[in-house]
């Protein structure tokens, strides 16, 4: 499900009016910005249903450089195969993987441990990261603000299920038989079944949507696993804190990573 073009545009409207006042120092451009601010709340308000007001403080509420959000979400298996999933008190019920914002001072593993433990109450180990998407391009119902989404592979440490304040119940699903009223906002079917693909295979797969062609360079044209060296040449990217380390192919597909402090 593509996204309405009026949503593209005022988001990248409010974004650039966000950048613009982190760094305006003329006050006739800080006026401009703002209008430019408030242009993007009344396009949006125009085409739904919530009062200008709103949207305005929302948008008045981000600083900065503009940078999409960051979610994360775990999957963990049991010894029969099938996948931890939570009830979402804030969307009516439904079903999803455990999850949420990354928190700052928190690396994306170490927030999806501790997403893991409050809303199911297991304490999990980090895998793998298993997936980067960008949301709008995933089919997620149309939200506000750009968001990437980390999916990561996990191992139950201790067993202990337990809602929380955010969530009414803990199931675990078979992938044939993953629940209908799924939390869409959160989670998409074709993701969870791409979870499960992922617990079978290598630590070294990564998935991402329309990854970039690169252009190799003759210092970086193999990765560093070896069982993948001699087959596919690629290059390297270096990432540390909240990143990774991967290596792509030469169609841009990611097929080595490591997520060492991610």
């Amino acid at each position: 499900m593509a996204e309405p073009d009026w949503l593209t545009w005022t988001r990248e409207l409010q974004a650039i009016a966000q950048t613009g006042l982190a760094f305006v120092r003329n006050t006739y451009d800080r006026e401009r910005y703002e209008m430019l601010r408030a242009l993007a709340a009344r396009i949006m308000a125009a085409h739904t249903a919530t009062p200008v007001e709103r949207i305005e403080a929302l948008f008045a509420g981000e600083s900065g450089y503009t940078t999409p959000k960051v979610d994360v979400r775990g999957a963990a298996f049991d010894e029969r195969g099938r996948v931890l999933m939570v009830r979402e008190v804030a969307d009516g019920g439904r079903w999803t993987l455990p999850g949420g914002w990354a928190d700052v001072n928190l690396t994306v593993a170490e927030s999806v441990i501790k997403e893991m433990r409050e809303e199911s109450g297991f304490e999990i180990r980090v895998r793998k990261l298993a997936a980067v998407w960008d949301r709008t391009r995933q089919g997620h119902p149309a939200g506000v603000f750009s968001c990437c989404k980390f999916f990561f592979i996990c191992d139950i440490v201790r067993s202990a299920a337990v809602t929380g304040p955010e969530t009414s119940e803990v199931g675990w699903f078979a992938e044939d038989e993953l629940p209908e009223d799924l939390s869409l906002d959160r989670v998409l079917p074709s993701q969870i079944r791409r979870m499960f693909e992922h617990a079978a295979t290598p630590p070294y797969r990564l998935s991402l949507i329309n990854p970039p062609t690169p252009a190799l360079r003759s210092e970086d044209r193999f990765g560093s696993n070896p069982a993948v060296q001699a087959k596919r040449p690629g290059y390297r990217c270096y990432g540390w804190g909240t990143t990774f380390k991967l290596t792509r192919d030469r169609d841009g597909q990611v097929f080595d990573v490591h997520t060492q402090n991610a």
